[in-house]
C-alpha cells in the first residue's frame, strides 16, 4: 500500500473589520428603534385606556386599601393577604401624590403595562436578537391580559414588566 502526498495549500484570508456598535448606531438604527417603539407604546396606550375610567372591582379597592394605611403597616398587613408588597408600597406613595380615584390608581398600572414595551425589547436585544426584541416588543404591546391588567389597580403589569426586568442579560 502506498500513501500519496497531497501538496500543502496557503490560503490568504482577511479579515473584515465591523464598526464599533456605537457607529451602527449613530446610522439610524438606534433612532429607527426608538421610533418603533415609541410607536408601539403609542398604539398599545390607545388600546389601554379604553376602559380606564372603570369602576374598581372588589380586589381594586383591596389594593387601595391596604395602601392607604401607614407605610409600616403595610408588610403585616400584607402577611393576612399573601401579596407581595412592592406594588403596595408604590401605590401608597402614588396615591399621596396623584389621589386614590380610579383613573389615578390605574395610571400606575398603566406605566408599567406600557414600560413593559422598551423592556421587552431591551430583553429581547440582550438575551437574543433584534427579531426577537421586536417580537417581544410587539407582543407586550399587543397582549390582552396587560391590556387587561394596565386598566386594573393590581399589581400584574408590575409583576410582567418585572419577569422581563429578571431575565436581562
Amino acid at each position: 500500500m502506498t500513501t500519496q502526498r497531497l501538496p500543502s495549500t496557503r490560503v490568504a484570508t482577511v479579515a473584515l473589520r465591523r464598526p464599533p456598535a456605537w457607529d451602527r448606531s449613530l446610522a439610524g438604527s438606534r433612532i429607527a428603534e426608538l421610533v418603533g417603539l415609541a410607536v408601539l407604546v403609542g398604539i398599545s396606550l390607545l388600546l389601554r385606556t379604553g376602559e380606564f375610567h372603570v369602576h374598581y372591582w372588589i380586589d381594586e379597592g383591596l389594593s387601595v386599601g391596604i395602601s392607604s394605611h401607614h407605610l409600616t403597616d403595610i408588610p403585616s398587613i400584607l402577611r393576612e393577604d399573601g401579596s407581595p408588597p412592592l406594588y403596595y408600597l408604590l401605590l401608597h406613595f402614588w396615591m399621596k401624590w396623584f389621589g386614590n380615584y380610579e383613573s389615578a390608581t390605574h395610571a400606575l398600572s398603566l406605566i408599567f403595562a406600557l414600560l413593559t414595551i422598551p423592556v421587552a425589547y431591551w430583553a429581547g436585544r440582550s438575551l437574543f436578537d433584534r427579531r426577537i426584541a421586536w417580537t417581544l416588543a410587539a407582543m407586550a404591546a399587543l397582549c390582552p391580559f396587560l391590556t387587561s391588567y394596565a386598566q386594573e389597580t393590581r399589581m400584574y403589569a408590575l409583576v410582567a414588566m418585572l419577569s422581563f426586568v429578571a431575565n436581562l442579560k
